[in-house]
């Protein structure tokens, strides 16, 4: 499934040029007794080249992994130099998307 919504965020340039996609997983040792995800399970999951961070057919690249809480990582994914956001997209202002908030809790 994070495999399908990062390409689809790539496919229609969903990003804003300089934005961050982070994603959230559970930790393997986290306290909410969720099945955990370790970071070398993730990277060949999502075919992401070693060495440049690059997600295969995307254009997008790893560019950052946090703590972010205890039981949960976020890494960070941003456009590659070479893969700029279409100029007809829209903007990525709160008003644009207040009407899908309710989806969040899905």
């Amino acid at each position: 499934m994070m495999a399908t919504e990062i390409k689809t965020i790539a496919d229609k340039k969903l990003l804003l040029p300089k934005g961050y996609l982070y994603l959230i997983y559970p930790k393997l040792k986290n306290k909410l007794s969720l099945p955990g995800i370790h970071r070398d399970v993730l990277f060949p999951a999502l075919n992401v080249d070693e060495d440049s961070g690059a997600v295969a057919d995307t254009g997008l690249k790893f560019s950052r992994m946090v703590s972010f809480d205890d039981n949960y990582t976020a890494v960070g994914l941003t456009w590659l130099a070479s893969n700029p956001r279409r100029a007809d997209n829209p903007s990525g202002r709160v008003a644009t998307y207040e009407d899908r908030l309710s989806e969040l809790n899905n």
